[in-house]
């Protein structure tokens, strides 16, 4: 019996290939040297998505197992109420941008997977009152604009 190996792509290709051209499995498991079940999974996945190429994974790592998600889930449904409202917004103008965002994605990473972000940005005009430094001058005024960022903090499993 052969060793459980990975395909390369040009052997997954060539599977595909002489699947195409009436081969049996049994007889493409003994040119190409793999297993049968590798070939069948093959040929499966290129009638499925009409590639054999693996999509790229996300690389995602789940900490905490199933049992441990559904007690946070059940905990914050239970609690969401009771101890803090139903969102919040965070301003952030100018300068304050990056804190707003470090303090939103604190809120997130310390929740357990219970609030969610939500961020809008926009320009905010704002006016400068120009004191004169020389007393015979009138005070003046200037327009600019400003970014700004707008930070919802909402629980993710609101009632």
């Amino acid at each position: 019996m052969n060793k459980i190996r990975n395909l390369t792509l040009e052997e997954s290709v060539h599977v595909s290939v002489m699947s195409e051209e009436g081969f049996l499995c049994c007889q493409i498991t003994s040119k190409v040297g793999c297993s049968h079940s590798a070939v069948v999974k093959i040929v499966q996945k290129k009638r499925a998505t009409s590639s054999v190429v693996d999509k790229p994974q996300s690389g995602h790592l789940h900490v905490s197992t199933s049992c441990q998600d559904r007690t946070l889930q059940r905990i914050s449904l239970t609690n969401c109420n009771l101890t803090s409202p139903q969102q919040i917004c965070i301003h952030g103008l100018g300068l304050a941008i990056n804190r707003a965002i470090n303090v939103a994605l604190q809120l997130q990473a310390n929740s357990f997977g219970t609030l969610q972000i939500a961020a809008n940005t926009s320009t905010v005009e704002l006016v400068d009152d120009l004191e004169p430094e020389v007393d015979d001058e009138e005070p003046a005024s200037r327009t600019r604009n400003n970014s700004a960022i707008h930070i919802k903090v909402y629980h993710l499993f609101s009632k």
